[in-house]
């Protein structure tokens, strides 16, 4: 139950995100991340989702989904995070047109059932 407390409150530090990560990546690889950060989404945490964008990216706890850390990154660019911005460009790079008009219908379908 404290750690996505204590996660936060690291990331919203001064600390680069890698130096994050790193303290990060035990308790992710377990999946205790995504279910925390998911729940913080859920109630519009930009930070969280964020997070959650590279987690999946970097496939700490979970299969390694370029679509799924595209919709969370799109998620917190959306709610005016620069960097998830520019991380997603950056994703982008890696993916083709198809699964980046799926990771959109993602974020889409996630904004929907969260009205």
């Amino acid at each position: 139950p404290a750690f996505p407390i204590i996660a936060l409150c690291l990331f919203h530090q001064s600390r680069s995100f890698p130096d994050v990560l790193d303290e990060l990546v035990p308790a992710a690889r377990g999946g205790e991340a995504v279910k925390w950060f998911t729940e913080a989404a859920k109630h519009k945490d930009v930070a969280s989702q964020y997070l959650l964008g590279h987690i999946y990216a970097n496939g700490l706890g979970v299969s390694r989904d370029l679509r799924r850390a595209h919709m969370w990154f799109s998620l917190a660019a959306g709610n005016n995070m620069e960097k998830a911005e520019v991380a997603r460009t950056a994703l982008e790079e890696k993916m083709s047109v198809g699964e980046i008009s799926s990771a959109k219908d993602l974020a889409e379908e996630w904004l929907k059932a969260q009205d």
